[in-house]
């Protein structure tokens, strides 16, 4: 009988602890909603096959959907002689701003570009 009154007891304290935490509420990232074409360059010194580029990019942007370029980070194979272009490329971007709790709010926005190169031999 003990046993049974600790199980129910036990198990009313557990429903009212869940019942009483607070509901986080999930976020969202910024997504890209539309981008433009980029002149990549590759870097000089780099086997023309195999991966050629990769760029890891990060910027702030805020709720108005615009990066802030002063935030920018832009890393990784080909990161100094895409920085410029990498800029272009954002400003030139639409982006859906980051969310919380149905608000735009200020978001990190990440992503990766990645370039692959390949040697063909034309001919015999």
């Amino acid at each position: 009988m003990i046993h049974r009154v600790l199980g129910v007891s036990l198990a009313v304290l557990l429903c009212a602890a869940c019942a009483s935490a607070p509901k986080q509420s999930k976020g969202t990232e910024p997504t890209m909603l539309s981008r433009s074409r980029a002149q990549w360059r590759v870097p000089s010194g780099v086997p023309r096959s195999g991966m050629v580029m990769d760029l890891r990019i990060e910027v702030l942007v805020g709720p108005d959907g615009k990066p802030d370029i002063e935030t920018l980070r832009v890393t990784g194979l080909g990161a100094a002689e895409n920085r410029d272009v990498v800029v272009g490329w954002l400003q030139e971007s639409r982006f859906q701003p980051a969310q919380k709790d149905g608000q735009p709010v200020s978001g990190t926005f990440k992503t990766r570009v990645q370039l692959r190169g390949e040697v063909r031999r034309i001919g015999g």
